[in-house]
């Protein structure tokens, strides 16, 4: 699904790649964007209809369907870093090198905007460097944390 997102005066061009895999892919200007949408209490697991309808109650300022689908290839569990996907300031670190993790699981809560976002792995591995603390100000793409796989290989 592609949209066309009209924010202040700027226009940003996203597209949904599978609304129903986690995380959900999104191309935003042809930047690959992961998202693990928080479901509402009160749908059934499994419906993406909760985590919509908590979100957003309608569609934003010039957002159109354009009803297109394409596949695009994302290999993010293979990367090595996980990277900040918005500027903001990092509340809390849930990992410590030495941890393993899962695809799904927290491992930072970054403020934007006023806005608390949970930062959840994009892979199986193991932390080998986490390199930021509470407090510190990160910008967009920053490294957050770098994996090694489980026979040590970063």
């Amino acid at each position: 699904m592609k949209y066309s997102i009209k924010i202040g005066e700027r226009i940003y061009q996203a597209e949904i790649v599978d609304l129903d895999a986690r995380p959900v892919v999104v191309m935003v200007d042809g930047q690959v964007i992961e998202v693990w949408p928080e479901m509402d209490a009160s749908q059934p697991a499994g419906s993406t209809a909760g985590a919509i309808a908590a979100n957003s109650p309608g569609k934003a300022q010039g957002m159109e369907d354009s009803k297109s689908h394409s596949a695009i290839p994302v290999s993010r569990a293979l990367e090595k870093n996980l990277r900040a996907p918005i500027p903001g300031v990092i509340l809390t670190v849930n990992v410590a090198a030495g941890d393993q993790v899962t695809p799904g699981q927290e491992l930072f809560v970054i403020e934007a905007m006023k806005m608390r976002n949970v930062i959840r792995s994009n892979r199986t591995g193991i932390v080998d460097v986490v390199h930021v603390i509470p407090g510190q100000t990160v910008k967009h793409n920053d490294v957050l944390v770098e994996f090694k796989d489980r026979d040590g290989a970063r």
